[in-house]
Protein backbone atom coordinates (compact mmCIF):
# COMPACT_ATOMS: atom_id res chain seq x y z
CA UNK A 1 0.00 0.00 0.00
CA UNK A 2 2.53 2.61 1.15
CA UNK A 3 4.53 1.88 -2.60
CA UNK A 4 0.94 2.57 -4.47
CA UNK A 5 1.12 5.92 -2.68
CA UNK A 6 4.46 7.28 -3.46
CA UNK A 7 4.83 8.31 -6.93
CA UNK A 8 2.45 10.69 -6.81
CA UNK A 9 3.34 12.19 -3.52
CA UNK A 10 7.02 12.05 -5.12
CA UNK A 11 5.54 14.28 -7.83
CA UNK A 12 4.02 16.60 -6.42
CA UNK A 13 6.45 16.97 -2.91
CA UNK A 14 9.15 17.71 -5.89
CA UNK A 15 7.30 19.60 -8.05
CA UNK A 16 6.30 22.07 -5.24
CA UNK A 17 10.11 21.91 -3.36
CA UNK A 18 11.76 22.85 -7.14
CA UNK A 19 9.29 25.29 -7.44
CA UNK A 20 8.91 27.06 -4.05
CA UNK A 21 12.90 27.15 -3.85
CA UNK A 22 13.24 29.40 -6.87
CA UNK A 23 10.26 32.00 -5.14
CA UNK A 24 11.10 34.75 -3.41
CA UNK A 25 14.43 37.02 -2.80
CA UNK A 26 17.84 35.55 -4.00
CA UNK A 27 19.00 35.85 -0.22
CA UNK A 28 16.40 34.40 1.52
CA UNK A 29 16.89 30.74 3.37
CA UNK A 30 12.93 30.32 3.15
CA UNK A 31 10.65 30.47 0.24
CA UNK A 32 8.13 32.08 1.73
CA UNK A 33 8.27 35.80 0.46
CA UNK A 34 8.14 36.65 -3.71
CA UNK A 35 5.09 36.03 -6.21
CA UNK A 36 6.94 34.63 -8.81
CA UNK A 37 9.42 32.12 -9.20
CA UNK A 38 12.30 31.67 -11.04
CA UNK A 39 13.46 28.53 -11.18
CA UNK A 40 16.61 28.82 -9.62
CA UNK A 41 17.28 28.21 -5.77
CA UNK A 42 19.86 30.42 -3.18
CA UNK A 43 22.77 29.76 -2.53
CA UNK A 44 22.86 27.39 0.20
CA UNK A 45 20.47 24.99 1.86
CA UNK A 46 16.43 26.64 1.51
CA UNK A 47 14.31 25.10 3.97
CA UNK A 48 10.33 24.45 2.98
CA UNK A 49 8.22 23.75 5.71
CA UNK A 50 5.78 21.50 5.19
CA UNK A 51 2.46 21.03 7.10
CA UNK A 52 0.51 18.07 7.04
CA UNK A 53 -2.64 16.40 9.19
CA UNK A 54 -1.99 14.02 11.79
CA UNK A 55 -5.09 12.71 10.31
CA UNK A 56 -4.21 11.68 6.61
CA UNK A 57 -4.01 7.42 6.09
CA UNK A 58 -1.45 8.52 3.71
CA UNK A 59 0.86 9.89 6.30
CA UNK A 60 3.43 7.77 6.39
CA UNK A 61 3.77 7.86 2.62
CA UNK A 62 4.47 11.34 2.70
CA UNK A 63 7.06 10.81 5.42
CA UNK A 64 9.13 8.62 3.01
CA UNK A 65 8.79 10.65 0.29
CA UNK A 66 10.05 14.08 2.19
CA UNK A 67 13.23 11.47 4.01
CA UNK A 68 13.58 10.39 0.01
CA UNK A 69 13.71 13.71 -1.15
CA UNK A 70 15.87 15.42 1.21
CA UNK A 71 18.72 12.78 1.06
CA UNK A 72 18.08 12.81 -2.98
CA UNK A 73 19.96 16.11 -2.59
CA UNK A 74 20.99 19.24 -0.67
CA UNK A 75 19.94 22.49 -1.78
CA UNK A 76 16.50 21.90 -0.87
CA UNK A 77 15.01 20.65 2.45
CA UNK A 78 11.65 20.00 3.47
CA UNK A 79 10.69 20.48 6.91
CA UNK A 80 7.66 18.45 7.99
CA UNK A 81 4.93 19.82 10.52
CA UNK A 82 1.92 17.17 11.29
CA UNK A 83 -0.41 18.89 13.20
CA UNK A 84 -3.17 16.90 14.66
CA UNK A 85 -6.36 16.35 12.80
CA UNK A 86 -8.67 17.87 14.95
CA UNK A 87 -6.92 21.17 15.12
CA UNK A 88 -5.39 21.31 11.62
CA UNK A 89 -8.40 23.59 10.09
CA UNK A 90 -7.82 25.86 13.09
CA UNK A 91 -4.62 26.01 12.49
CA UNK A 92 -4.67 26.86 8.91
CA UNK A 93 -7.19 29.15 9.38
CA UNK A 94 -5.17 31.50 12.06
CA UNK A 95 -1.55 31.15 9.89
CA UNK A 96 -4.00 32.48 6.75
CA UNK A 97 -5.19 35.49 9.00
CA UNK A 98 -1.83 36.17 10.65
CA UNK A 99 0.03 35.56 6.68
CA UNK A 100 2.27 32.65 8.22
CA UNK A 101 0.95 29.56 6.67
CA UNK A 102 3.81 27.14 5.56
CA UNK A 103 5.29 27.03 1.66
CA UNK A 104 3.85 23.78 1.77
CA UNK A 105 0.13 23.29 2.74
CA UNK A 106 -1.63 19.99 2.38
CA UNK A 107 -5.17 20.68 2.50
CA UNK A 108 -8.79 18.99 1.05
CA UNK A 109 -9.17 20.68 -2.40
CA UNK A 110 -12.43 22.33 -1.85
CA UNK A 111 -11.01 24.20 1.15
CA UNK A 112 -8.00 25.92 -1.36
CA UNK A 113 -10.60 27.95 -3.16
CA UNK A 114 -10.75 30.21 0.26
CA UNK A 115 -7.22 30.94 0.67
CA UNK A 116 -6.85 31.60 -2.89
CA UNK A 117 -9.97 34.30 -2.83
CA UNK A 118 -8.38 36.12 0.63
CA UNK A 119 -5.28 36.19 -1.07
CA UNK A 120 -3.46 33.87 1.15
CA UNK A 121 -1.89 31.35 -1.47
CA UNK A 122 0.50 32.27 -3.93
CA UNK A 123 -0.67 31.67 -7.44
CA UNK A 124 1.99 29.31 -9.07
CA UNK A 125 1.59 29.68 -12.93
CA UNK A 126 4.92 31.23 -12.50
CA UNK A 127 5.93 28.37 -11.12
CA UNK A 128 5.17 25.45 -13.03
CA UNK A 129 6.73 25.10 -16.36
CA UNK A 130 3.86 24.41 -19.03
CA UNK A 131 5.31 20.61 -20.01
CA UNK A 132 5.02 19.56 -16.77
CA UNK A 133 1.66 20.79 -16.65
CA UNK A 134 0.26 19.46 -19.26
CA UNK A 135 1.63 16.36 -17.85
CA UNK A 136 -1.25 16.67 -15.01
CA UNK A 137 -4.27 15.63 -14.99
CA UNK A 138 -7.48 17.72 -16.31
CA UNK A 139 -9.13 17.26 -12.80
CA UNK A 140 -6.11 17.92 -10.73
CA UNK A 141 -5.56 21.36 -12.41
CA UNK A 142 -8.98 22.18 -12.78
CA UNK A 143 -9.01 21.83 -8.79
CA UNK A 144 -5.93 23.79 -8.10
CA UNK A 145 -7.11 26.45 -10.34
CA UNK A 146 -8.99 29.59 -9.13
CA UNK A 147 -10.27 32.58 -11.21
CA UNK A 148 -8.37 31.52 -14.05
CA UNK A 149 -4.66 30.73 -11.92
CA UNK A 150 -3.24 27.77 -10.48
CA UNK A 151 -2.97 27.80 -6.82
CA UNK A 152 -2.56 24.12 -5.95
CA UNK A 153 -1.45 20.59 -7.41
CA UNK A 154 -3.00 18.27 -5.76
CA UNK A 155 -1.43 14.66 -4.96
CA UNK A 156 -3.83 12.69 -6.30
CA UNK A 157 -7.66 12.71 -7.96
CA UNK A 158 -10.44 11.00 -6.03
CA UNK A 159 -12.80 8.99 -9.00
CA UNK A 160 -16.33 8.11 -6.83
CA UNK A 161 -18.22 5.53 -8.67
CA UNK A 162 -21.29 3.13 -7.38
CA UNK A 163 -21.41 -0.44 -8.93
CA UNK A 164 -24.65 -2.81 -7.81
CA UNK A 165 -26.09 -5.82 -9.51
CA UNK A 166 -29.21 -4.26 -11.43
CA UNK A 167 -31.21 -6.28 -9.93
CA UNK A 168 -30.28 -4.57 -5.89
CA UNK A 169 -31.70 -1.35 -8.06
CA UNK A 170 -34.95 -2.44 -9.00
CA UNK A 171 -35.51 -4.21 -5.80
CA UNK A 172 -35.06 -1.24 -4.34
Amino acid sequence: MLKRHIAPFSLVLVVLSLLFAGCGSATSSTASSGTTCTGKTPAGVTTLTAWFSGGLDDLDALKAVIDSFNGSQSAVQIKEVTIPAATFGDQVKAAAASGTLPDILYLDGPNLYNYAWNKSLRALDSCIAPDVKADLLPSIVNQGTYNGKLYGVGSLDSGLALFTRKSILKAN
